[in-house]
């Protein structure tokens, strides 16, 4: 646990306006997870991020801003390239 925690209000989920990225486990099945939380950061980076994650070939997948990982290893290695 990184100690954050991710809070609602009116049922929308309040992300920290300071960091890139959330960690993050699945609810439902434990996944290992990482939420890219700067819009803009993501716009600037998109490309060579997903060039990045192809290289892992499909241990790492995405959907939207969202990136799910098969281990731990490979989402550390992912904070320290992009982080």
């Amino acid at each position: 646990d990184d100690g954050k925690t991710l809070s609602f209000l009116n049922g929308v989920l309040q992300m920290p306006a300071d960091e890139k990225f959330i960690i993050a486990r699945g609810p439902l099945n434990g996944s290992i997870m990482l939420i890219i939380s700067d819009y803009a950061y993501w716009v600037v980076n998109q490309q060579a991020i997903e060039a990045y994650i192809a290289r892992f070939e499909g241990s790492i997948r995405r959907e939207g801003m969202m990136l799910t990982f098969d281990n731990e290893q490979d989402r550390t290695a992912f904070l320290l390239a992009w982080n």
